[in-house]
């Protein structure tokens, strides 16, 4: 079986970072569905870099939107990127987890 090696996080930062940064300019209108098409864009970055798909979590949505919002008026993205990033590992830790389950039934 081949493993496809994962780019460093911070490479993949930069590659979602400038998909944002697109989406959330004001040249874009993309008036239905831009919070979607967004996420899945960055779910795409994920993807091509061997990380899963992350789905922005109920509890989190507040602090979310909170933090897109300070990257767009404020030009600052390190709450965006910080609550995306807890995210991303919580992803991992659930796919560790399930493997370490798995393990265990054999």
């Amino acid at each position: 079986m081949c493993i496809k090696q994962r780019e460093p996080a911070k490479n993949v930062l930069k590659k979602w970072k400038s998909i944002i940064d697109f989406f959330v300019s004001p040249n874009v209108v993309l008036h239905d569905g831009n919070g979607r098409t967004g996420r899945q864009l960055l779910n795409f970055v994920l993807l091509r870099n061997g990380y899963r798909p992350v789905a922005i979590k109920y509890d989190a949505g507040r602090s979310y939107a909170r933090g897109l919002e300070a990257w767009q008026v404020d030009g600052k993205p390190d709450s965006f990127c910080s609550i995306f990033l807890d995210c991303v590992e919580q992803e991992e830790q659930t796919l560790v987890d399930l493997i370490e389950r798995l393990r265990h039934l054999r």
